[in-house]
C-alpha cells in the first residue's frame, strides 16, 4: 500500500542524513569540517602549478587576508578568486577547481577537514560562515 507523501519523505530522510545537508541545518561554519583532505590536495596541487608563482602560502595565512574574509560568508572568498585568479585569466579554471583552491586555504589554516567536499555553489557558499581559525589548529 503506498501512503501519499511516503516517498518525498523518504527523500527529505536521506537528505537529512547527509554530511552536507547536516552542515547547512546546522549554519555550517569554516570550522565545521566543510571540505576533504583529498579536496584540499586537489586545491595544493592547483597552487603547485597555477599560483605559487605569484602567492607565497604564508600570504594565505596572514591576519591581513583572514581579516578581509572573517565574519562573512565563504562564497565571498570563492567568488574574489573567480574575478580574480589566475591574474593573467580569471575565471579560468572550473568551479570544482576554485573550491578546492578554496579548501586548500582552509586547511591551510588548521581549519578542520569533513566527510563532505566543498560545494562550487553560491547558495551553499553563502550559508557557511567564515569564523576565525580555530585557536590550537595545525596549520598544513
Amino acid at each position: 500500500m503506498r501512503v501519499p507523501g511516503s516517498i518525498s519523505t523518504c527523500a527529505l530522510l536521506l537528505a537529512l542524513a547527509s554530511p552536507l545537508a547536516a552542515q547547512e541545518a546546522n549554519g555550517a561554519s569554516t570550522r565545521a569540517g566543510v571540505y576533504t583532505d583529498a579536496q584540499a590536495q586537489l586545491g595544493k596541487r592547483l597552487y603547485d602549478r597555477v599560483c605559487v608563482d605569484c602567492h607565497e602560502m604564508a600570504e594565505f595565512r596572514s591576519g591581513d587576508f583572514l581579516g578581509q574574509y572573517v565574519g562573512g560568508n565563504l562564497y565571498d572568498l570563492y567568488q574574489y578568486m573567480i574575478e580574480s585568479m589566475p591574474e593573467d585569466a580569471p575565471g579560468s579554471r572550473s568551479p570544482s577547481e576554485y573550491a578546492a583552491a578554496v579548501a586548500f586555504i582552509l586547511r591551510a589554516n588548521g581549519f578542520p577537514a569533513g566527510q563532505a567536499d566543498l560545494p562550487a555553489d553560491e547558495a551553499r557558499l553563502k550559508a557557511i560562515r567564515f569564523e576565525a581559525p580555530p585557536a590550537g589548529g595545525t596549520p598544513r
